[in-house]
């Protein structure tokens, strides 16, 4: 019956969700990217089908327990980014030969114009793909210029009303908040700390496109549907949870998300907090209200749609989504949130993922049964 979400004494380690957030949005990513570039290329005689076997091959060496869970070592996880840094190139040269030989469009373009019916979505500098793909070609230094990633302009623009008032920002009645607390966990359980105080953000400025906050900049840009929202920042800080919450206008009782490529409901107390939870016997891991999720959660009427965030929380009436949890250790034998250790101490300095970081992000207000429309508004079909 259920999920036998009942952690207490048969230990799911769901810290494990939001562990080296990075490896989770690569995932995401090349999964995508390559899904993508295998029905594209079906389409035209399937000429790249061994390519694709071996891409796949390699996501699935950087699926395995550990490796995914953000839980192995270091040196473990560093193969881990070089293997999807080989799928992307992958399916993106697949994607790329076969636009500009057959001269169609996709609704993601990288070129040295602003194409019409496109917007700019961010820009480098390289070579245009014409030189880069046509092997008759060479690019020279003459060649090296901005080179613009576009992205097809929405048909129309969704309408929400997004309001600063008394540092604190609104989308209609919904208030967003950035928050983080401590976490004095690991890379399998999220360590709360009795008593902590979050921090939250003050939202300083806003713009219509930009919201200074007192923790990092959010560029906040419409869609057909949905508010997309994309933060970069240089996290400086080790042992820490950080979230985006969003305050809707009743406890949080129930949740719809997307796990396992179908739409799982799932039942909270929204009022349980697990920092007066916390194990004094051994071999308890402290129930938790955080629960994973693919591309998508939903409560209340209110969607978050995530590129690459895996893990959501709720506690009263917010839905909270984590978008960087930093550790420093394998299991940490002095973890708050469990009393028994789940492996050996080995110090692992990567997953405090300290330096640059970035959470990509849509939220609207839709009717359950458009979940699916929604999220192919974030990851469109190529073909």
């Amino acid at each position: 019956d259920d999920e036998l979400r009942d952690n207490s004494k048969t230990f799911i380690l769901n810290g494990m969700y939001s562990a080296r957030t990075k490896i989770k949005q690569y995932n995401v990513k090349c999964s995508y990217m390559l899904e993508q570039a295998d029905k594209l290329q079906k389409k035209y005689a399937n000429e790249y089908a061994n390519i694709i076997e071996y891409a796949y091959k390699l996501l699935l060496q950087n699926q395995a327990h550990d490796s995914i869970c953000g839980c192995s070592t270091d040196l473990v996880h560093r193969e881990n980014v070089t293997r999807y840094e080989k799928i992307l190139q992958i399916s993106n040269t697949i994607i790329e030969e076969l636009r500009l030989k057959y001269h169609f469009k996709t609704p993601l373009m990288y070129s040295d114009q602003i194409l019409d019916g496109y917007e700019v979505i961010e820009k480098h500098k390289g070579f245009v793909n014409e030189l880069l793909y046509d092997t008759q070609k060479i690019p020279v230094t003459e060649d090296y210029t901005t080179i613009y990633t576009l992205k097809k302009q929405s048909k129309k623009l969704c309408e929400y009303k997004t309001v600063l008032k008394n540092d604190k920002f609104y989308i209609d009645d919904v208030e967003i908040q950035f928050t983080r607390c401590q976490d004095k966990g690991d890379t399998y359980n999220f360590g709360a700390v009795k008593n902590d105080k979050y921090e939250m953000a003050k939202c300083l400025s806003f713009d219509g496109k930009k919201l200074k906050t007192s923790f990092f900049d959010v560029e906040i840009t419409r869609g057909e549907n949905l508010l997309n929202f994309k933060i970069e920042w240089n996290n400086r800080y080790k042992n820490k949870l950080w979230q985006v919450c969003f305050i809707l206008p009743k406890p949080v009782t129930q949740t719809y998300s997307e796990d396992m490529n179908m739409l799982i409901e799932r039942n909270f107390d929204p009022d349980y907090d697990m920092r007066k939870h916390l194990p004094k016997t051994r071999g308890i891991e402290v129930k938790t209200n955080f629960a994973p999720m693919q591309r998508f959660v939903w409560a209340q009427e209110f969607g978050v749609v995530t590129q690459g965030l895996t893990e959501y929380e709720v506690s009263k009436n917010s839905l909270c989504v984590t978008i960087l949890r930093s550790t420093g250790i394998i299991s940490n034998p002095k973890n708050p949130s469990r009393s028994t250790p789940a492996g050996p101490p080995i110090e692992v300095s990567d997953a405090q993922q300290l330096g640059y970081n970035i959470a990509e992000f849509s939220v609207g207000k839709f009717d359950l049964v458009n979940w699916q429309n929604c999220v192919q508004e974030i990851y469109p079909e190529i073909c």
